[in-house]
């Protein structure tokens, strides 16, 4: 037996394969894709990627994708109520958000390039395959949240008392939205909660929403629309938004949709292919100019990179569904 096998490529499996190598330790990574497939697909999740995330992966030598662009200084905060409460807050220091579609490959292209041994089965792991992995590791790492986790792990009522998602979530990224510089949570008791910031995707910084709703409660059926229907399904609520519910929210992008152009449909890479897509020539302004050229660090050391842009409706969405998820 040697080292230590580690089941899934996320975050959590990617960072220890790395710390680990960087410790000198042998590690197996045992991932369903290469960097091939982690870039395809849905889009996984719209996490912030903290100072502390940031330390760590300088740490690492594998800090990616901090642009100006997406670089978030201030968090802006609003409960619906009466009273409402509303307020903007700086952060000591700035933190990014990245689609995990592009910082996923970028990791295990760090991993492998260094000598780590990657083995790649694409069906998920049960509780046999993992025990039939360890028997040649002095160490077993479940570190992904799947088939496997449920199998080895059972959930400890103690722990875990929900038996159902407490969340059903959409999630869209948009060409014409601009958050700015500042990370956007409103919270409407009873409804859910919708979050906004700027993103490095595949194409580009975008905006980016998450829909977090409560099920059974009026935003839900964002989260159960037809894929091409989501933006005009997050569009609609506006006017009832105006009376008491999300009113910041849909209003801001409903206009930067309207007022920047079509969103950009960035949902799925096209199989066999690293997608690169090139931003549209800046508009003005200090952002714009400063997303110029970003991607020539999203597609960077990848042969066979090719341009790919969806062409969409003038209202639209990269969406994909993000249910079944307890949150709570």
């Amino acid at each position: 037996m040697t080292g230590v096998g580690i089941v899934g490529a996320g975050i959590s499996g990617l960072t220890l394969a790395l710390r680990l190598q960087q410790l000198g330790v042998p590690t197996t990574l045992y991932s369903e894709g290469d960097a091939e497939d982690l870039g395809r697909g849905r889009l996984p999740n719209t996490v912030g990627r903290m100072a502390r995330a940031q330390a760590r992966e300088r740490e690492l030598g594998s800090l990616h994708f901090l642009d100006p662009g997406c670089l978030l200084t201030a968090g802006r905060l609003s409960i619906k109520g009466d009273p409402p409460l509303e307020f903007t807050a700086r952060v000591a220091e700035p933190f990014h958000a990245v689609d995990f579609r592009v910082l996923l490959p970028a990791l295990m292209d760090d991993y492998t390039s260094r000598g780590g041994h990657l083995v790649v089965d694409p069906l998920q792991p049960d509780a046999g395959q993992v025990d039939r992995w360890s028997r040649g590791h002095e160490l077993m790492v479940v570190a992904t949240g799947r088939r496997s986790v449920r199998e080895l792990f059972p959930r400890d009522p103690a722990r875990s008392p929900y038996l159902a998602p407490q969340r059903v979530l959409a999630a869209g990224l948009f060409r014409g939205f601009d958050p700015g510089p500042a990370f956007g949570f409103n919270i409407s008791p009873g409804c859910g909660e919708i979050l906004s910031m700027a993103m490095m995707t595949r194409a580009g910084v975008r905006g980016g929403v998450l829909v977090e709703a409560i099920p059974g409660g009026p935003l839900e059926v964002l989260a159960r629309v037809p894929v091409h229907e989501f933006a005009e399904a997050l569009l609609a609520p506006a006017s009832r938004a105006d009376r008491g519910r999300g009113r910041r929210g849909g209003r801001a992008v409903r206009r930067g949709v309207r007022a920047g152009g079509d969103p950009a449909h960035v949902g799925g890479g096209r199989a066999g292919h690293r997608v690169d897509e090139r931003l549209p020539a800046p508009s003005g302004g200090a952002r714009p100019r400063a997303a110029q050229g970003r991607l020539d660090q999203a597609g960077r050391g990848r042969a066979g990179a090719v341009a790919v842009r969806r062409p969409g409706p003038r209202v639209g969405a990269a969406v994909e569904r993000r249910g079944g998820r307890a949150r709570r």
